[in-house]
């Protein structure tokens, strides 16, 4: 479970392993054992990674209650991925919809 919210947040802020390794300090091999199931982080690994994709570690790890559900942390996660043009684009959207 871990491993799998831990690839698609990852994913939907566009980043490569690699990437996410160095913007947290965790490094690649790690990020790539744990996407993999292989291993968990340490409390501290989940500190940083709950901080950089701004949830829960209970969603990180998928257990407890959640704040947010899955769609809306991915969503999050894609739109602050995107340029500020791009941003603009969605917010006209949903707003167009809103008024359906």
């Amino acid at each position: 479970m871990f491993g799998e919210t831990l690839k698609k947040l990852r994913i939907a802020r566009g980043l490569s392993q690699e990437e996410l390794g160095e913007l947290t300090q965790l490094g690649q091999s790690n990020i790539s054992a744990w996407e993999r199931g292989g291993r968990m982080p340490l409390p501290e690994g989940l500190i940083k990674l709950s901080l950089f994709f701004d949830c829960s570690i209970d969603f990180l790890v998928g257990c407890g209650e959640h704040v947010k559900d899955e769609d809306l942390v991915l969503f999050e996660q894609s739109y602050l991925a995107l340029s500020e043009e791009n941003k603009e684009k969605v917010k006209s959207y949903i707003d167009s919809l809103s008024k359906n």
